[in-house]
């Protein structure tokens, strides 16, 4: 099958109506435990943009770095059956270069930069933190769950119902043999 556009893959995914496969609906139902680690981590991370000149940033930062790897724990496995799995098998239905695979893969690797940087300062921190740092640091956290809420909505409305209609049969089995039988 070529290269589906993007309106195209619209289309379908709001004229679907169809159940998820049991693979896309794991999936699917992975975002609202993140969904909920994301707002927890986000508020303490606004938390800290508003703390006043002060206040012990130390200890806040140290319970958000707390928060965001257990976050990442979580986040980690989920990306990787996207990334490892699904991603490739769409690639040969929709394409890769800058269709929405290549948008997914672009998004995954933003909110891990923004992760990445986060926790690379945190480990870098000391017993003291000033405030122009401790907001930096916070606000990387702030554009994960930014770029990782909209990403979730993209792939539940978009991707997932496509996914769906275009994998066949076997592929939605591999998909779900892969997720339970490989370390994903």
């Amino acid at each position: 099958m070529g290269n589906i556009s993007h309106c195209d893959l619209y289309k379908r995914a709001m004229q679907s109506d169809s159940q998820l496969c049991i693979a896309l609906q794991q999936l699917k139902d992975e975002h609202e435990p993140l969904r909920k680690q994301m707002k927890e981590i986000d508020k303490l991370a606004q938390k800290v943009t508003l703390l006043p000149p002060f206040e012990d940033r130390v200890t806040h930062i140290r319970t958000l770095h707390k928060k965001v790897l257990e976050f990442e724990k979580v986040l980690t496995p989920h990306a990787e059956r996207e990334e490892g799995l699904l991603f490739p098998m769409m690639v040969k239905y929709v394409g890769y270069g800058g269709g929405p695979i290549a948008v997914m893969e672009f998004e995954h690797n933003q909110a891990k930069g923004y992760l990445d940087l986060f926790l690379e300062q945190a480990e870098k921190m000391g017993e003291t933190i000033d405030e122009s740092f401790s907001k930096e640091m916070a606000s990387n956290v702030i554009k994960v769950c930014y770029v990782l809420s909209d990403h979730f909505l993209k792939e539940e409305e978009v991707l997932f119902p496509n996914a769906q209609q275009l994998l066949n049969e076997e592929e939605k089995e591999l998909l779900y043999f892969q997720f339970h039988h490989k370390n994903y």
